[in-house]
């Protein structure tokens, strides 16, 4: 057996034992980094042309409106709100550059008795839309987005409760800042399983 597929029956024999599997979405169930970055790319042609000169892309670094302003020195809220809408318009015809984590999907076709709950910081639309695209918008029984009303992270918002039930938990995430968020949230070490290095293998 591979060391992938050792690591993927890990997974398993964990998964198995919870009340409750958690996934996140972008970088953990779907990659969808190509498809944010080209979705951003037209954007900037789009609103900037003459500064996708600077657009590149890089493994392991996705494009955000954080990113941007390092990217773009000197843009206005004006345009970041321009290209950010842009993108939501264009992201659409990039769904085919997504790619879903197989492994993750083999956990999901194999929990019968689980909860199976998504969490994303991603705006509801988008998140809706990947799901959909994959075929596993009804497999969820929560769906946590990104809460513009009540900007708080999507740990916070989860997390509480389900500890408040007394069930336990397993969490697949790949952001180290979103797996310390989990932590301090009351998720233990050994709940979270993070899939970064064997998604970047």
């Amino acid at each position: 057996m591979s060391d992938k597929s050792q690591e993927h029956e890990n997974w398993w024999s964990k998964a198995k034992l919870a009340d409750v599997i958690v996934f996140d979405l972008d970088g953990t169930l779907v990659n969808s980094d190509i498809a944010n970055f080209l979705s951003y790319k037209a954007a900037v042609i789009h609103v900037l042309p003459h500064y996708v000169d600077r657009f590149d892309f890089y493994p392991d670094t996705r494009v955000t409106r954080e990113t941007l302003t390092k990217i773009i020195p000197g843009i206005c809220d004006e345009q970041l709100t321009k290209i950010i809408a842009q993108k939501e318009r264009i992201y659409p015809q990039y769904l085919s550059k997504t790619i879903l984590n197989e492994q993750l999907v083999d956990i999901i076709k194999r929990s019968k008795n689980q909860e199976l709950i998504l969490v994303t910081n991603s705006r509801r639309s988008r998140a809706d839309m990947l799901l959909h695209h994959h075929g596993l918008f009804d497999t969820f029984a929560r769906r946590v987005y990104r809460n513009n009303d009540a900007p708080i992270g999507k740990y916070m918002q989860l997390i509480p409760d389900l500890l408040k039930e007394e069930k336990s938990i397993v969490v697949f995430e790949n952001d180290e800042n979103e797996i310390e968020t989990a932590l301090m949230c009351g998720i233990k070490a050994n709940q979270i399983i993070n899939i970064c290095r064997i998604n970047h293998e």
